[in-house]
């Protein structure tokens, strides 16, 4: 295979590569241990199965996770400057991962930076999936929400509020669920916090 292209993505955990042989696109991914790469590999067979939009595993050998590349912009690129018209998407997307039930509990993307969605102009693409487990729908619409108050945007604080509207009453009508916006709040409560040990673990001491 001869390749023509070749770029390292943005990544806190894996090296993450983009790879272009001829017309063709592909993810590379670097996990830590095989174990890793194995569990992301089979949660995403799991998801595709379910009908979840996520990238096809076009390979696995080691740690190394083979990817099929989504053309699209990631939703921390686009709220970033203020393009919004991924929301109702975005509700349907988790609507669909949160349908997937283990008992009594609900299938969790666990990981839900906005920088790990992927919005094709007509559709949501998840991405990354080393942490999903089973447990309470809420932690992932708090940490969900949480981020998108927390991003880096042109939006206002009451734009971002208004834009959480938009996501949940798309997770609502989709997900044929009442939202209750309260405990919701508390749930972004506790990924800020979480949010701010991550930020005081990785500042250097000397600041």
């Amino acid at each position: 295979m001869m390749i023509h292209g070749f770029k390292r993505l943005e990544s806190k955990r894996n090296h993450v590569y983009l790879i272009q042989s001829g017309t063709e696109s592909f993810i590379v991914k670097v996990h830590k241990t095989s174990e890793k790469s194995y569990l992301e590999s089979e949660n995403v067979k799991l998801l595709r199965d379910k009908g979840v939009r996520v990238p096809r595993i076009l390979g696995v050998s080691e740690n190394i996770l083979i990817e099929e590349f989504i053309e699209g912009k990631t939703i921390g690129e686009l709220i970033s400057r203020a393009d919004t018209k991924w929301a109702e998407s975005l509700g349907k997307w988790f609507s669909e991962i949160h349908s997937i039930k283990k008992q009594s509990k609900t299938l969790l993307k666990g990981d839900c930076n906005l920088k790990n969605f992927i919005f094709t102009e007509k559709e949501i693409f998840g991405l990354d999936f080393e942490y999903m487990y089973y447990g309470n729908p809420y932690n992932d619409l708090g940490k969900l929400c949480f981020f998108i108050m927390d991003s880096n945007s042109q939006m206002s604080m009451n734009d971002k509020k208004h834009l959480i509207k938009r996501f949940l009453s798309a997770y609502e009508d989709h997900s044929k669920t009442v939202v209750n916006p309260k405990i919701v709040a508390e749930y972004m409560e506790i990924e800020k916090k979480r949010a701010l040990i991550r930020r005081e673990r990785h500042t250097p001491k000397w600041l």
